[in-house]
This record gives C-alpha cells, sequence and structure tokens, in this order.
C-alpha cells in the first residue's frame, strides 16, 4: 500500500467505524484544526460540533454524562468569568465580548465529557493540523519574500510579519510551533516514506518559525526542545542524544540568528529594545519596554483586587488606571493589557480564577501515572507561550487550547 492510500485508509475508516457522536466530534475537531489557521467563522461551526457531540452522544448512552474533575474545574473557571458582573459592574461591551470568545472554552469542554477518544484518531488529526501550519506559513513565508525590504524594515521598528490569513502572528507562532513538535512526534510513530514525508514537515515547519521571527513561539519551541533533551538523558538515559540534541539546539540558533534576515533584524531589535529599557528610556513604540509597563500595571491591579479580582468586563479599564497611578507616561495606543495569560487571570477573577486555572493543567499529572510525551511537551510549549502572551484572550488560543489539552490528556490517548 502507498503512502497516498495508507493515508486516505485512515481518514475513510475514521469515519466508517464510529458512533454517531464521534462522528460529529470527529467532524468539529478537523474543522477546528483548520479553522485555527483560515476562518474565525470556520472555528465557530467547530467549536459548536464539538459541543453538539456531547448531546448525541448522550442520547446514544440513554443517561446523563457527569463531568470527570477535569471538566468540572474548566466549567467553574467559565462560570467564575461569567458571573464576575456579581460583584463588579462591568463594562457591558467588553463584558459581552470575552463571554463570547470565552464560551469556546465552557463548549469545547462540555464538549469531552463522556467521549473516549481512540489513539487512531491522533494520527489524522495531527496530520491534518501540521500541513494546514505548514500551508498558512509557506503562503506567509512567500509574501514575506513578496515584500522582502518593506518587510525586514517592519521588524526594525517592533512590527510583526504579517500572516496571510490576517490573524495576530503570536498564536500563529505557537500554533506552528505545536506544528513541529506533532509532526515530529508522529515520524517517531511511523517508518519509511511516511516517516520522511512527515519529518520534511516538521523541518520545513521549523525553517518557516525562524523566518517568520515571532519570538514568543521561537522560545516556546525551543524551551520543549530543551525538555526533551532533559528527558531523553535523566528519564531514558540517552547521554549520547542529548550531547548531540543540545550541540544541535545551540547550532541552530547561533546560525538562524546569523544567516536569517528577518531573524537577525530582530534579534538586533530585541537588543536594543532591552538595552533601552534597562537604561530607563521612555518605553513607548519599544515592545519590550511596553510589555515590561503592561506586566507592572497587571500586577498593580491584582494587588489592589487579590481575592476576586477585578471581572471580565473591567480588564481595559482597570489597566489604563493602574497606568496612571504608576505615571508610566505611555501614548493611549502603547497602553496594552498585560501578555501573560496567568496575569490575566489573577487580574480578571483574583486568586480563585488562578487556582482554578492552574488546577486546570495540574489534574492530569494528578490523576494518571503515565502521560503521552507529547501532551508533556505540550504543556511545556503552552505554559511558556502562555507567559509571554495571553493567549486565551482570542478565539485561536481559547478554542485550540483545552481542545488539544483535554484530547491529549485523555487516559485512553495518553497513557503509553
Amino acid at each position: 500500500m502507498t503512502v497516498i492510500q495508507n493515508i486516505k485508509s485512515e481518514f475513510s475508516d475514521l469515519f466508517l467505524e464510529e458512533s454517531w457522536s464521534s462522528r460529529t466530534f470527529l467532524a468539529g475537531a478537523f474543522a477546528l484544526l483548520i479553522g485555527v489557521f483560515t476562518s474565525n467563522a470556520l472555528m465557530t461551526i467547530s467549536v459548536v460540533l464539538v459541543g453538539f457531540s456531547y448531546l448525541i452522544r448522550t442520547i446514544e448512552s440513554k443517561k446523563f454524562l457527569w463531568p470527570k474533575p477535569l471538566h468540572w474545574v474548566g466549567i467553574l473557571l467559565y462560570v467564575l468569568m461569567a458571573t464576575s458582573y456579581l460583584w463588579a459592574e462591568p463594562n457591558q461591551e467588553e463584558y459581552m465580548h470575552n463571554l463570547r470568545i470565552k464560551a469556546s472554552w465552557l463548549i469545547v469542554t462540555v464538549g469531552f465529557i463522556g467521549l473516549q477518544p481512540k489513539k487512531k484518531w491522533l494520527m489524522p488529526l495531527l496530520w491534518i493540523f501540521a500541513i494546514s501550519a505548514f500551508i498558512t506559513a509557506a503562503l506567509s513565508v512567500g509574501n514575506y519574500f513578496m515584500h522582502y525590504e518593506e518587510m525586514n524594515e517592519m521588524i526594525k521598528h517592533s512590527k510583526p510579519i504579517p500572516i496571510i490569513n490576517g490573524f495576530w502572528h503570536i498564536p500563529f507562532s505557537y500554533l506552528l510551533a505545536f506544528s513541529i513538535l506533532s509532526a515530529g512526534y508522529l515520524a517517531v510513530q511511523k517508518k519509511g516514506v511516511y516517516r520522511t514525508l512527515l519529518i520534511l514537515l516538521a523541518a520545513f515547519n521549523f525553517i518557516f518559525i525562524h523566518i517568520l521571527t515571532a519570538r514568543t513561539g521561537l522560545v516556546a519551541l525551543y524551551a520543549a526542545g530543551l525538555f526533551l533533551l532533559a528527558w531523553s538523558v535523566f528519564k531514558k538515559g540517552y547521554w549520547k542524544h542529548g550531547i548531540i540534541g543540545g550541540i544541535g539546539i545551540a547550532l541552530a540558533v547561533i546560525l538562524a540568528v546569523a544567516y536569517i534576515p528577518s531573524l537577525n533584524n530582530r534579534y538586533d531589535n530585541t537588543v536594543k529594545d532591552l538595552k533601552h529599557v534597562l537604561a530607563g528610556g521612555n518605553a513607548n513604540y519599544h515592545s519590550g519596554g511596553m510589555r515590561v509597563k503592561a506586566i507592572q500595571a497587571g500586577w498593580l491591579v491584582f494587588t489592589e483586587n487579590p481575592v476576586s479580582g477585578v471581572g471580565m468586563g473591567n480588564l481595559r479599564s482597570a489597566i489604563i488606571q493602574a497606568y496612571d497611578d504608576l505615571d508610566a507616561k505611555l501614548l493611549p495606543e502603547n497602553q496594552i493589557n498585560p501578555h501573560n495569560q496567568f496575569l490575566n487571570f489573577m487580574v480578571i477573577t483574583g486568586t480563585l480564577g488562578l487556582v482554578l486555572f492552574v488546577l486546570f493543567w495540574a489534574i492530569p499529572f494528578l490523576r494518571f501515572k503515565k502521560l503521552s510525551l507529547l501532551f508533556v511537551l505540550f504543556v511545556v510549549l503552552s505554559f511558556v507561550a502562555m507567559n509571554f502572551e495571553a493567549l486565551l484572550e482570542r478565539q485561536i488560543g481559547v478554542s485550540f487550547f483545552p481542545f488539544m489539552f483535554l484530547l491529549l490528556s485523555s487516559n485512553s490517548i495518553s497513557s503509553e
């Protein structure tokens, strides 16, 4: 059987052997993993399909399907944010916007209740995801080379390289980083031409993420890579692999910065930015300085509202007031929200929200003795990325993260 026939067989068999609830879930899953690279509308439809699969599953089982602890925590986190208007009078427009965006978190979580994902689902889902990432990245890189001089001048002024679908570059770099990890993970499972295709897919996406130069995705990817090296050395005892891998990572960073013009410009811009900030310069239009000021503003808001936060409809007004209190001297267009998801939860829902969010991450490690390496790498990648970007404040992140987290942490897929 050829590689194409093999792939076609995996996809066609997927729907033929499943129940209607599983078919609905899988339709939503495939739509989501394409939608995060193409369309907000497709993402919305996909989330609805994933959530609707729970209703079909309940009818098929002829009984109410109760959430597990992980589902309960995810549901409670959304309920806490949604009911924050009870103790904090919200800005109605901001509140309703966030309520709609974060509804994806709730719906995706409900869609996993009573679901028993199968390991055979993983290969086709990750294939679609990695290929979608490749196509979007390739088109974006092509657009970069078509406007080479203009793009590099933008980078020198802390501007991002545009992503072809119009989506924000930081969430895209996070998705692209995971596509590299997932393609590499699948390559280990396969042999022959199949493995070669997956390695090429991972390699091209690895090159693309460096050309597109979004620092959050790069830092998170290399953090996951370093974790993988540590796991190989200390868990598996592969010292030679660890040494070779460590040298490989160091060379990849050095060569990428030296020979990829866009990354070299981003590196120079970052160094100049940091020097300017450390010298006490004005933070306006300096990405690093603005991020530092945003963290300070977010922390100030949290310390003033440590228990319950300011509520889901008051984040923006509270941060703006904090900038004034800090005398940050930032122009209105530079008064950004904190680029840290954990701090965002602390500001919005206080300590209680932070505890629930951390518990959501911790439950799979507390409940299961064995977890998939891919799941652990996803956790490392996501944890690092969310310390540099509030990924769950956009539809892409709030749809993709809970979906992939719940899928990879499910006992039927994660146990190895």
